[in-house]
């Protein structure tokens, strides 16, 4: 059983493909399900994050070029945003996006962390401690939620040479992570983009904690381009399967709260 359900168009201005395209990608490689999870808005007035996200104004194109291509596909298919963990915008994602989306589901990720002043900054300027705390902060609080149905890649603060140097001596800060995740029974995502080409992965030491807890795992590609819809799925499926890993399936998951 394969499927992908972190997926992206061009709404969020760094990708490509129409929904179209990425189900009939899906239909050859044999998918039991596609879900389509692109950025979420932000406020107009987070100024220094709208570079990477779709329009507010852009919601209901989206939602109704994936609902209209579902009927031409021959596998199921979920209506979906990836949504930044951050405290403070919970109330627009339930006041905004929610009342017009009507999602199937949601990603919930860190991409930047939030500073007091209100800026923000992406994961690779973490360079001190302080920093790094205010990520496990939003991390830890967005596993809590039960908007999301699964976190996405807890790892993506790799990019960031600070934590690549410190990798092993943040093993109890991994640790919390798995932990916390499998206390809510939160699944975490095992991210094939990142963790393409990387051996076993972008952090070792992240995943043998998260394995030893037996965290529920999504394996997806991150796909940005209908050609990278399978990008190393097998190879993470298999990585996974080998360490007896707990594999689920967002497509299952759904199921379940129906």
């Amino acid at each position: 059983m394969m499927e992908n359900f972190h997926t992206h168009l061009p709404y969020c201005k760094h990708a490509s493909g129409s929904a179209e395209d990425y189900i009939r990608e899906a239909e050859r490689l044999g998918f039991s399900a596609l879900g389509f999870s692109d950025h979420s808005p932000a406020p107009a007035y987070m100024h220094d994050v709208q570079g990477y996200k779709m329009a507010e104004a852009q919601m209901p194109l989206y939602r109704d070029e994936v609902r209209k291509a579902a009927h031409l596909s021959s596998i199921p298919i979920y209506l979906g945003m990836e949504v930044d963990v951050i405290q403070e915008e919970a109330s627009y994602l339930h006041e905004v996006i929610m009342p017009i989306m009507h999602p199937d589901f949601l990603i919930g990720s860190v991409h930047f962390i939030r500073l007091n002043a209100g800026r923000h900054i992406g994961l690779h300027e973490i360079e001190t401690s302080q920093l790094f705390d205010r990520y496990m902060e939003q991390l830890l609080w967005g596993i809590e939620q039960s908007d999301f149905l699964f976190i996405g890649h807890p790892d993506r603060v790799m990019i960031t040479d600070y934590v690549q140097k410190h990798d092993k001596q943040l093993r109890s800060a991994w640790r919390t992570i798995a932990q916390f995740a499998k206390k809510h029974r939160k699944p975490l995502e095992y991210n094939t983009s990142i963790n393409a080409g990387m051996s076993p992965c972008v952090s070792p030491v992240l995943w043998e904690e998260i394995l030893k807890e037996g965290v529920s795992i999504v394996v997806t590609s991150d796909a940005h381009a209908p050609e990278r819809l399978g990008l190393g799925l097998s190879d993470g499926y298999e990585w996974l399967r080998t360490r007896q890993a707990n594999i689920v399936y967002c497509s299952q998951l759904l199921a379940k709260k129906e």
